[in-house]
C-alpha cells in the first residue's frame, strides 16, 4: 500500500512555491501495490549503494505492480486470503479524517483485477482478520449510525464467504475489543474490563464470549503460535506500567473447554440453543468457563464480576444455577406454575432431559431474571 506518485503539474508548483498543500483538498490517495518476494534475495543479485568502508550494498529492486489505478478511494488496510490469490481491502472515499465514516470492505481478484465490495454499509466497515481457512473473516461496523458511533462501542460481525452472509458476534460483550487473532481454537482478543485487561476468547459458531482469561494484568499485547498450543502475552502489573513481560502460557490448560466441548449432535445443538437464550435475554451478562461448587467446566454467567446464570451437566441431569432466583424466590413459584417435569429448588433447576426445559420458558424466565434489580447482589459479593 503506498500513495500516488507526484504529478508533473505538481512538481511545478512545489518548484514554483516551495512545499504547501490545501487543507482537505490537497491529498494523496493510499494504492494498492505489490511485489514478487524472494526470499532468497538476500543471497544474490545485491548491487553496490555506493563505495564506503564498510562496502554497503543494495539488493536489485524487486518488480512494483500497482493495482486498481482507475478507482477513486483510499485504502486503510489490507490482507491476503489465506491460501488464495485474492487480497481484502477496507477503503475510503479519500485520506480526510471523516471519510472513514463511509469506509466499506472489499476484495481483489489478482488474476481476474476484478473488484467487489462484499460489505457496504451506511457508516464505518472495517476488516479485522480472517478465519485459518480462509472462508470467514471478522469485521467491525457502526451500521448506520454516524453520529454517536465515537462514543459507543464497536459492533462485530463474521462474514460467511460461502454463503455471502454476515452474523453479529459478541454482542453482549461491554467494551472494544483489541489484539484481535483468529486461529484453530476460536478468536482471541484483549479488552479492558475496568482496571484490568484479560483475554477473552470468542466461538466464532455461537458468536458468544466463551471463555474469560481474567488477571490482575494488564495485558497489552497477545500472539498465539501457529500449532494454537501457546500463547505469549506482554502484560504489565498495576503500579508497575513500565515492567513488561513476555509470558508464554499453555492455551490449552488457561483456556478451560466447557462441557458442551464432549456433547455431541443434536444435544451439543439444543445446548448452543439454551446459552445463545441466555445471551440474549439479559444483556448485563457474558459467557465464561469456570466450575460451580464440585463441578468442572461449567458455563458461567457473570454480571459485573459476578455469578448470575450457570449452564452444568452432571453423569445424571443438567442443571441451571441462577442467583436472580435464590434471592428473588418468585421465580421459582413462577416456573412452578408451568408443571413442567423439572427439579426446582431455591437457586436450582435440574433437568434430566434438555427437551424437559422449553426454549420458550427459558427465554421468559431468563427476561423476567434480567428485570430484577441484580446490583445489590454485585455490591454484596464485590465487598
Amino acid at each position: 500500500m503506498a500513495e500516488d506518485n507526484i504529478s508533473e503539474e505538481e512538481e511545478e508548483l512545489k518548484e514554483r512555491y516551495g512545499n504547501y498543500s490545501i487543507h482537505d483538498r490537497d491529498y494523496k490517495l493510499n494504492r494498492l501495490n505489490t511485489i514478487s518476494f524472494d526470499s532468497n534475495l538476500v543471497l544474490n543479485e545485491q548491487i553496490t549503494f555506493r563505495k564506503d568502508s564498510i562496502n554497503t550494498v543494495l539488493h536489485k529492486a524487486a518488480q512494483i505492480t500497482t493495482h486498481l489505478t482507475k478507482t477513486t478511494f483510499s485504502i486503510n488496510n489490507l490482507a491476503w486470503k489465506p491460501d488464495s490469490n485474492q487480497i481484502i481491502i477496507t477503503h475510503q472515499p479519500n485520506p480526510n479524517v471523516t471519510s472513514f465514516l463511509e469506509s466499506d470492505i472489499s476484495i481483489y481478484d489478482l488474476e481476474s483485477q476484478e473488484l467487489k465490495t462484499i460489505v457496504k454499509n451506511k457508516s464505518v466497515d472495517s476488516f479485522i482478520t480472517w478465519s485459518p481457512d480462509g472462508q470467514a473473516f471478522m469485521y467491525l461496523t457502526s451500521i448506520d449510525n454516524d453520529s454517536t458511533n465515537f462514543i459507543l462501542n464497536d459492533r462485530y460481525f463474521i462474514y460467511d464467504m460461502v454463503s455471502n452472509s454476515s452474523k453479529e458476534v459478541a454482542s453482549s460483550f461491554d467494551e472494544n475489543l483489541q489484539n484481535i487473532t483468529w486461529m484453530n481454537g476460536g478468536i482471541f482478543a484483549t479488552a479492558y474490563q475496568k482496571s484490568t485487561q484479560p483475554i477473552i476468547q470468542i466461538n466464532p459458531t455461537t458468536g458468544t464470549v466463551d471463555k474469560v482469561i481474567k488477571d490482575k494484568r494488564l495485558i497489552s499485547d497477545i500472539s498465539v503460535s501457529q500449532s494454537g498450543s501457546e500463547m505469549a502475552l506482554v502484560t504489565s502489573y498495576m503500579y508497575h506500567f513500565r515492567l513488561h513481560i513476555i509470558l508464554q502460557i499453555n492455551i490449552n490448560v488457561v483456556m478451560k473447554k466447557s462441557f458442551v466441548e464432549k456433547l455431541s449432535g443434536n444435544e451439543k445443538e439444543q445446548i448452543n440453543l439454551f446459552r445463545e437464550t441466555i445471551l440474549a435475554n439479559d444483556s448485563a451478562v457474558i459467557e465464561t468457563v469456570d466450575k460451580i461448587m464440585t463441578v468442572d467446566n461449567t458455563l458461567n454467567y457473570m454480571q459485573d464480576g459476578v455469578f448470575k446464570y450457570g449452564l452444568a451437566k452432571t453423569d445424571n441431569h443438567y442443571s441451571l444455577h441462577s442467583m436472580v432466583m435464590y434471592a428473588y424466590p418468585e421465580l421459582g413459584d413462577w416456573l412452578k406454575s408451568k408443571k413442567l417435569k423439572i427439579k426446582i429448588l431455591k437457586g436450582c433447576i435440574n433437568f434430566e432431559d434438555l427437551d424437559l426445559f422449553p426454549l420458550k420458558v427459558l427465554e421468559e424466565f431468563i427476561s423476567l431474571s434480567a428485570e430484577k434489580d441484580f446490583v445489590p447482589i454485585v455490591k454484596k459479593y464485590k465487598k
